[in-house]
């Protein structure tokens, strides 16, 4: 049975913290490499920084604490492999119900914008913090479409994601589970690739083990980042950060990594 909180103006602003969403948006106008606006009739929008057309296209569901540098971070590290970053414009979601709806419709504005250039590289989905529930409800609904996963940052339950952000639980009924994430997990067969913080401040390493043994996938993975919190993963870990993802994903398509010659080696 469908949560009613997922259709809360109210309950979605309080988690989502959606103040200042707009500047978040506004800050990729003012980077040197400005990312390709797509959009839709019905008011969607991608903003699209550019990789190989034969390689993965990342559509990102933005953390809650996400900023433009934070994108333009991730947009410069995928890119570095020649992966395209597709992030989603939060701004006009009223609520989770909303938000999910336009997951998924932005999951179609990227694949018809892929066929109509001829971009046959695979599509991932990605989410961080709270965009991690909006990515995993979108994989599970396209699931075949896609090559893989990715979740930094996630949560099991409604009820620790808001006991750690410090908001009040009594919205929640005792047999409630607004986001079904252990569910949706259960129900998802592509691999996934969980990262977390060993010092995560919202949701300790040993919770999110409850959302990781919920994958089907034999081909999921766990690591955990030496990082000082999430708000800030990716850049406390760096490149070991984009390292792991592309070992990840190059994993999926089965590509092996390159062996370093016996002069290489004898140097290290």
């Amino acid at each position: 049975m469908k949560s009613l909180l997922l259709e809360d103006t109210q309950w979605y602003q309080t988690i989502y913290r959606t103040q200042g969403r707009e500047n978040l948006i506004d800050g990729l106008g003012d980077a040197e490499i400005k990312p390709l606006e797509l959009s839709s009739r019905e008011g969607l929008r991608l903003y699209v920084f550019k990789g190989a057309p034969a390689e993965p296209h990342f559509l990102y569901f933005p953390a809650e604490f996400d900023t433009a540098d934070d994108l333009l971070f991730l947009a410069a590290g995928l890119g570095q492999y020649g992966y395209t970053l597709a992030v989603v414009d939060l701004t006009g979601a009223e609520s989770f119900h909303d938000l999910f709806n336009r997951g998924k419709a932005s999951r179609e504005l990227l694949k018809d914008w892929m066929l109509q250039g001829n971009r046959n590289g695979p599509m991932v989905v990605m989410g961080r913090s709270v965009g991690t529930a909006t990515a995993l409800d979108v994989a599970c609904s396209c699931q075949q479409e896609l090559l893989c996963l990715i979740l930094e940052s996630a949560f099991h339950t409604t009820k620790a994601l808001m006991k750690g952000l410090m908001l009040d639980t009594g919205t929640i009924k005792e047999d409630e589970e607004p986001f079904c994430n252990k569910e949706k997990m259960s129900r998802f067969e592509k691999p996934v690739l969980f990262i977390h913080s060993q010092r995560d401040e919202i949701i300790p390493v040993q919770d999110i083990e409850w959302l990781v043994c919920e994958s089907r996938s034999k081909a999921s993975q766990f690591q955990i980042a030496g990082a000082n919190s999430r708000n800030c993963l990716a850049r406390d870990t760096g490149d070991l950060y984009f390292q792991i993802i592309n070992n990840f994903i190059n994993l999926r398509l089965g590509r092996r990594p390159k062996r370093r010659s016996w002069r290489e080696r004898s140097r290290s």
